[in-house]
C-alpha cells in the first residue's frame, strides 16, 4: 500500500504545480495588463501555456494509456 503512494506521488505533485505556475502567470498577466494596456504579454503567455499545459497532456495520455494495476502485480 505504501508503494502505491509514492508511485503516483511525483505525478501528482507535477501536476499541482504546473496548476499553480499557470494561475500565477495567468494572474501576473492579467495584472499587468490593467496597469499597463500597450504591454504585450502573449509571448509570455503562449511559451508558459505550451510548456506547462502540455506537460499536463503529457501527463494524462499517461494516466489513459497506463496498464491496470491488477495486470502490474501479476508480474
Amino acid at each position: 500500500m505504501n508503494s502505491k503512494k509514492k508511485k503516483g506521488q511525483m505525478a501528482r505533485r507535477l501536476v499541482y504545480y504546473c496548476i499553480v505556475v499557470l494561475t500565477l502567470t495567468g494572474i501576473w498577466a492579467a495584472v499587468l495588463k490593467t496597469i499597463d494596456h500597450s504591454i504585450d504579454t502573449s509571448d509570455v503567455l503562449t511559451f508558459v501555456g505550451a510548456a506547462f499545459g502540455g506537460e499536463l497532456l503529457l501527463l494524462a495520455f499517461k494516466r489513459v494509456f497506463a496498464k491496470p494495476s491488477d495486470q502490474e502485480e501479476d508480474m
